[in-house]
């Protein structure tokens, strides 16, 4: 409103005949022994009030006070509802009409103050959905938290919605799309920095320090580092490692990566090899080619409406080439792991047969968040690369985010 004033006298009408009540009652409450005995002194009205009713009405006063400020709250509050643009009685009624969930800190005792907060909007019964952390790892509610929860409020009953609230989460909106060319620009700010900053004799927990420096100089929080170096002559690994070791950077190494940075729990992807002082070897070289073509095809296939099989299909090229997978084929992305996702169960559709049934799997929808990432490795899981990116499906296909050229990326060591 225009002042304070309104808000203010319903608050201390809310609580002024509570306390109102209390202390009347406290006067009441006095024996009629103490009062004859106050009379036979000569006391006087005054004297009475307060040498008698006023000390023996003080328990009655406080017990008054505490339930007059828990209603001053509340009417302060309701106050707010009807006569402010500010406030909690505001954002109640603002984040109510425009759907936005109040978000609160759990504490140290998550499952109860769920249940004492599904208890205050009157729902300790009946039926309410539960969102875990990813419904594609199986990760919900910790067992200890469900057990609390239940225990609690035993008339509840809980379903497990986190899948669909996934796919809800799946079609990124035009604002969330900003915010992942942002997160894209950081992640290829923090690939650059690996390609050039790269030396020979450098440990590879070094590179950790050079991807997630570079990311956080320009704004953003790390989020995935993955790599593996290896000679190109004897490669010992097909995935980056989630823990880079100690081994140190030799010229004629190959360095494969999964890079991402965040912006405001909005992450980019890329994936691309960095070969430190000489050009790939012929073996890698068709290895990259083959990945490239893959994802090129791959990016054409990813357009609304397109199925699961679609996409498989069109990397068949890796198994064609006598190569298989190792980590996802492609899954959704943004600020988690959100379908569709293609794990390397796809291989056994390799070399495609339109004659062989593949699975139909959920259909690509406009403004899904997309990392594509062909990563051919050997059948013998010794060698291999990722070639990816994350992209926005259109009309067109799937519009890559990132600015690194899909090349070898060559380090001077």
């Amino acid at each position: 409103g225009a002042n304070e004033l309104p808000r203010v006298v319903i608050t201390f009408l809310v609580a002024f005949f509570q306390l109102v009540i209390s202390i009347a009652t406290g006067f009441l409450a006095v024996p009629a022994e103490l009062l004859e005995l106050g009379r036979s002194y000569t006391a006087s009205r005054l004297r009475e009030l307060y040498r008698i009713r006023l000390p023996y009405a003080v328990p009655f006063i406080f017990s008054g006070l505490k339930v007059a400020i828990t209603l001053a709250v509340v009417g302060a509050i309701v106050a707010e509802f009807v006569n402010a643009d500010r406030g909690l009685g505001y954002l109640i009624i603002t984040s109510t009409a425009f759907f936005k969930v109040p978000v609160a800190w759990g504490g140290y005792d998550p499952a109860s103050s769920v249940a004492s907060r599904l208890r205050a909007l009157g729902l300790g019964r009946g039926r309410v959905g539960l969102v875990g952390v990813n419904a594609t790892f199986g990760i919900g509610m910790p067992y200890q938290h469900y057990q609390s929860l239940r225990a609690a409020l035993p008339e509840l009953h809980v379903e497990d919605v986190t899948a669909e609230f996934a796919g809800l989460r799946a079609v990124k909106s035009t604002e969330e799309i900003a915010r992942l060319r942002t997160a894209a620009a950081l992640t290829d700010t923090a690939m650059a920095a690996v390609a050039s900053d790269v030396r020979e004799g450098m440990p590879e927990y070094v590179l950790l320090a050079i991807i997630e420096g570079a990311s956080r100089a320009a704004g953003g929080q790390p989020h995935i580092a993955f790599l593996r170096s290896m000679p190109m002559d004897n490669p010992t690994g097909c995935v980056p490692a989630q823990n880079p070791s100690g081994r140190r950077i030799r010229r004629g190494d190959v360095i494969i990566t999964e890079i991402s940075a965040s912006c405001w729990g909005y992450s980019g992807q890329i994936h691309r090899p960095v070969f430190v002082g000489a050009d790939p070897t012929p073996s890698w070289r068709r290895m990259f080619e083959t990945a490239y073509e893959a994802y090129q095809r791959m990016a054409g296939a990813v357009r609304p409406g397109a199925a699961v099989r679609e996409i498989i299909r069109a990397a068949s090229v890796i198994g064609e080439r006598g190569y298989r997978i190792y980590d996802d084929l492609v899954h959704g992305y943004g600020v988690d792991i959100h379908p569709p996702v293609i794990d390397r169960s796809c291989c056994d559709y390799w070399p495609w047969d339109e004659a062989r049934p593949a699975p139909e799997g959920r259909c690509v929808e406009q403004n899904m968040a997309i990392v594509i990432q062909p990563n051919p490795v050997t059948p013998d899981e010794r060698m291999g690369l990722q070639l990816g990116a994350l992209t926005v499906v259109k009309d067109g296909g799937a519009e890559c985010l990132h600015g690194i050229p899909f090349e070898p990326l060559l380090a001077r060591g």
